[in-house]
């Protein structure tokens, strides 16, 4: 995996992480295991994005940072 892959997905990893593994993620998300796999090794939608940073506490920025508005420098 590239460090940008790394990057894109740090947010996906983390949830998974946290909550034990893709079986517990897609279940905590009503989803299936392939699904959470995908979004591991492409782009989550972001309705799915919104819904795991809700669940498992994961920073939204982290999973979709092109979501979250940037702040004013």
């Amino acid at each position: 995996m590239s460090d940008m892959d790394e990057r894109k997905n740090l947010g996906i990893r983390t949830a998974i992480e946290k909550v034990g593994g893709q079986v517990r993620l897609a279940q905590i998300c009503g989803v299936s295991q392939p699904a959470v796999h995908h979004w591991l090794h492409h782009n989550c939608p972001a309705e799915r994005a919104v819904d795991i940073s809700n669940k498992t506490g994961v920073e939204l920025t982290l999973i979709r940072p092109d979501l979250v508005p940037e702040k004013d420098a």
